[in-house]
C-alpha cells in the first residue's frame, strides 16, 4: 500500500512521552482559556514495541491481526488524547494516504478480501476506527474525519464520497472537505479561490446530521459570512488565514475588513524548502512565529520621531506603516508615481491575483494610516537632512542583474520587471534568459499570451526556487501545459545577436529566435545607492532587498523589526 501526499513535512510530536504530554495539556489550557475547542489530528498509528507494516511490501501485508492493531493504535491515541484535554480528534483519510485513507481509494487498495472490492469494503477500516473511537472516548466526543471529494482518475468518483457520507453518519460529526492532492486543497493563484466549496453545496445537499466543513481559500470574510448564511456549508475550515492574520477576529468585531492581510497563497508556512530545517513562515505576516516573544523583542513605545522611509515598496511601506502605528511622524518618499514597488510587476500575471490583492491591501494601508506621502519625489541626503529626520529609513529594494553577455545592449533586452510592467513591448519570438521561478512565471503569462517562448535556464532543474510543498506540482503542470513555452535546463548563453540567441546545452553550440530577450537572471542589493543616504544627522538603517536580496517574507520581516524598534 503505497502512501502519498501531504504525509511529512511537518515534524511530529510524540504524544507518548510525558513531555510532550505536559506541553499538549498546556496548549490545551490555553486554547480553552480563549474559550476554544481543542482538536488533535491523529494520523499514525502508535508505532511503539511493535512493528510497522512496511509500505512497499504493498497493502495485501496488512493482515486482518494488523489491520485490528492499528485501529486500537488509533483508538488508544485518541484516549489519551481525552485525558489530555483534547475536545475532539480528527483522522486524515484524503489523497490516498495514511494508513484508513489508503484503504479507501481503489488506487491504493488492491486487496480482494472484505476490506477491498467495494465502496462498503473500502470504507470498513476507516468507519470501524470512528466507531472504536466513539465506544472509547463517548459519543459527546467529536469525532472529525478529513476526505478528498474526488480521487485522482481511475479512484473513487464524488457520488462515491456522497455515498460514503450517508454511511458514516452519526460516526463522523464533522467531515472536512478536501481535493484529490495537497496542492488543489491548499489552493494557488492557478486555482480558483475555494475549490471545495461546490462539493461541500453538493453534500449540504442530503441533509445529513454530518456538519459539512470546506477547507481551502477561506478567507474573504465577505464571501465566508455567505457560504454560511446560504447554508452552502456549516463550517470552513481555515489555517493560512489564521497565519497571514492572528489578529483576524479583531479586524471582523471592529469593522476593519480592510485591515485582513490577504494571503498570497505560497504556501511557505508548510515548509519553505527540503533544504532548510523546518521553520514557522509566511511571507505577508512578519510576527508568525515569533508573536510570543514579541513583548521581549520590540522595544517600549519612545517619544515621538521623526521618520524618513525611502522607496515605497513592501519593506518601505511595512516600515512606514508599523513606525505610523507606533506613533511617529512618518515621511515615505517614493521617486515614482505610484506605490508597491516590485510586487507592482509581480501582480502583473493574471495567476499572480494574490499578489495583486495584497499589493492592492498595502498601498491601501500606507494611504489610510497617518503617514506623508510623497510620490514622485527623489529623496537625497541632503533633502533629509535639510528636514531634520531623526530616523532614516532606506528601502530602495534590488535592480535586475545585467551579466557581461555579448550582445546583451540590445534594443530588444528587456529586464524582467520591465517586461510584465510593459507587455505591449515584448513581441515576436521570445527568449527569457534564467530559469528560476520568475522567468518560468514570466514565460508561462507571455506563452499565455500566444507567444512563442524559449526559457534557457543554467541549472539542472527547472525553477529550483520554487516552494516544493504544496507549489511545486502544479507549478510544473501548469508550464507544461502551455504549447508554446519551451524550458531549457543546463543551457549556458553565450551571446545575443540579432533575431537570435546563443547558447551551450550538452556540449554543443546551439541558436534559438528571439525577437524580444527578457533577463531574468536574478536581483542585485542596491547597496551602495543605500549607503548613499547615511549620514551622522539621524540614526539610518537600510531594510528589505537593498540591505539582502530576499523575497517579500525577508522584506517584510527586516522592515517590521526595524520599524518595531522605533
Amino acid at each position: 500500500m503505497k502512501f502519498g501526499g501531504d504525509t511529512d513535512h511537518f515534524p511530529d510530536l510524540n504524544m507518548y512521552d510525558p513531555l510532550c504530554q505536559n506541553y499538549l495539556i498546556q496548549l490545551c489550557d490555553a486554547i480553552h482559556y480563549y474559550e476554544g475547542k481543542a482538536c488533535l489530528n491523529i494520523t499514525r498509528p502508535n508505532e511503539r514495541g511493535w512493528d510497522v507494516v512496511d509500505n512497499a511490501r504493498g497493502d495485501k501485508a496488512y493482515t486482518p491481526e494488523i489491520i485490528d492493531k492499528y485501529i486500537n493504535a488509533y483508538v488508544e491515541q485518541a484516549v489519551i488524547a481525552k485525558k489530555l484535554g483534547f475536545d475532539m480528534c480528527s483522522v486524515h483519510f484524503a489523497y490516498r494516504s495514511r494508513f484508513a485513507g489508503a484503504f479507501f481509494s481503489p488506487l491504493t487498495n488492491t486487496r480482494t478480501d472484505e476490506y477491498g472490492g467495494s465502496l462498503e469494503n473500502r470504507s470498513k477500516v476507516i468507519l470501524e476506527i470512528f466507531r472504536r473511537c466513539k465506544a472509547a472516548c463517548g459519543e459527546d466526543f467529536v469525532m472529525e474525519g478529513l476526505i478528498s471529494a474526488t480521487d485522482l482518475p481511475g479512484g473513487y468518483t464524488f457520488e462515491d464520497t456522497k455515498k460514503f457520507a450517508k454511511m458514516s453518519e452519526g460516526l463522523i460529526d464533522i467531515l472536512q472537505i478536501r481535493m484529490e492532492d495537497g496542492d488543489p486543497s491548499h489552493p494557488m493563484g492557478f486555482h480558483e479561490e475555494t475549490p471545495t466549496l461546490r462539493y461541500a453545496e453538493e453534500l449540504k445537499a442530503l441533509g445529513l446530521k454530518t456538519i459539512i466543513e470546506p477547507v481551502g481559500g477561506y478567507q474573504d470574510p465577505v464571501l465566508c459570512d455567505s457560504i454560511i448564511r446560504d447554508g452552502k456549508a456549516d463550517l470552513l475550515g481555515m489555517a493560512r488565514t489564521w497565519i497571514a492574520n492572528d489578529d483576524y477576529v479583531q479586524c471582523l468585531k471592529e469593522d476593519r475588513a480592510d485591515d485582513i492581510t490577504p494571503c498570497i497563497r505560497c504556501n511557505k508556512c508548510h515548509v519553505i524548502s527540503h533544504d532548510l530545517p523546518y521553520r514557522s513562515a509566511c511571507s505577508v505576516n512578519p510576527a508568525f512565529g515569533i508573536r510570543a516573544t514579541l513583548g521581549a523583542l520590540e522595544a517600549p513605545k519612545a517619544a515621538p520621531q521623526k521618520v524618513a522611509v525611502v522607496g515605497g515598496g513592501p519593506a518601505g511601506i511595512e516600515a512606514a506603516v508599523t513606525a505610523a502605528k507606533r506613533g511617529h511622524k512618518v515621511t515615505l518618499f517614493e521617486k515614482s508615481g505610484e506605490l508597491g514597488g516590485q510586487l507592482k510587476a509581480a501582480a502583473v500575471p493574471d495567476f499572480k491575483w494574490p499578489v495583486k490583492r495584497f499589493a492592492d491591501y498595502m498601498i491601501h494601508q500606507a494611504e489610510k494610516n497617518a503617514i506623508d506621502l510623497r510620490l514622485n519625489t527623489e529623496a537625497t541626503r541632503g533633502s533629509l537632512e535639510a528636514e531634520g529626520f531623526d530616523t532614516v529609513l532606506c528601502a530602495l529594494g534590488a535592480a535586475p542583474k545585467t551579466p557581461p553577455i555579448p550582445g546583451l545592449d540590445r534594443a530588444n533586452t528587456l529586464t524582467v520587471i520591465d517586461a510584465l510592467t510593459h507587455p505591449e513591448k515584448v513581441t515576436g519570438d521570445v527568449v527569457i534568459l534564467g530559469g528560476g521561478e520568475t522567468g518560468v512565471e514570466a514565460g508561462i503569462f507571455f506563452g499565455k499570451r500566444g507567444l512563442h517562448v524559449t526559457v534557457l535556464g543554467r541549472n539542472a532543474k527547472v525553477a529550483p526556487d520554487a516552494n516544493p510543498i504544496h507549489y511545486r506540482e502544479t507549478f510544473d503542470k501548469v508550464w507544461q501545459s502551455v504549447d508554446t513555452l519551451t524550458v531549457l535546463t543546463k543551457a549556458t548563453v553565450t551571446e545575443l545577436k540579432d533575431g537570435s540567441v546563443l547558447y551551450t546545452h550538452g556540449g554543443e553550440t546551439k541558436s534559438v529566435p528571439a525577437d524580444t530577450v527578457i533577463l531574468a537572471l536574478g536581483m542585485r542589493p542596491l547597496t551602495d545607492e543605500a549607503l548613499g543616504f547615511y549620514s551622522d544627522k539621524y540614526d539610518f538603517h537600510m531594510i528589505g532587498d537593498c540591505a539582502e536580496v530576499g523575497n517579500i517574507m525577508t522584506s517584510m520581516r527586516s522592515a517590521y523589526s526595524v520599524a518595531s524598534q522605533l
